[in-house]
């Protein structure tokens, strides 16, 4: 018996995506926009305080005891499956007892991870923080999430409907 392999992996191709730097309102119009194609934008929050000043220190002193809603996980596979159940297990706790977790980085059989939070209704205090971009359409700009854990998190891949625009890369200073 002759088993054959065929390898489509070389014929491949994998197309880098364009890194844009502090792109003008009139060239994110000419060129960015029509195109419909991914783009990373860089440098666009440098300005912003959320850039400067946001740090887990930072961020238990602005947001306080407020209570917030923090999921869980037994082995930092933050993941649901809709055949089963559509929610993540999650608990309610402070946001400085969640922060003192993340800084101190606390031994425990629970890992936690503050997952897709609208800042607007949850954080309010944070909001003047971020700007929104000047050719981003301010009527459909509609959330700003935040999503904090101490690293090493594991969600499943997923695709998400609404276009989204993700400035952690900036933050990072990629």
């Amino acid at each position: 018996m002759n088993i054959s392999v065929k390898n489509n992996f070389d014929k491949t191709s994998l197309n880098q995506i364009e890194r844009i730097y502090q792109p003008t309102l009139d060239e994110f119009k000419r060129k960015i926009f029509p195109s419909r194609k991914p783009v990373i934008i860089t440098g666009k929050i440098t300005d912003w305080k959320a850039y400067s000043s946001w740090s887990v220190d930072y961020l238990k002193d602005v947001v306080g005891h407020k209570e917030i809603n923090v999921n869980f996980s037994k082995n930092k596979i933050f993941n649901f499956d809709p055949k089963i159940d559509f929610t993540i297990p999650s608990k309610k706790m402070k946001f400085t007892d969640f922060t003192d977790w993340i800084l101190e980085e606390k031994t425990t059989d629970e890992y936690y991870y503050l997952q897709q939070s609208p800042i607007k209704d949850t954080f309010p205090e944070l909001v003047s923080d971020i700007e929104v971009p000047d050719y981003i359409d301010k009527k459909l700009f509609i959330i700003t999430n935040l999503w904090m854990g101490a690293g090493g998190n594991i969600s499943q891949l997923h695709y998400d409907m609404s276009e989204i625009t993700n400035t952690w890369s900036d933050l990072a200073k990629n």
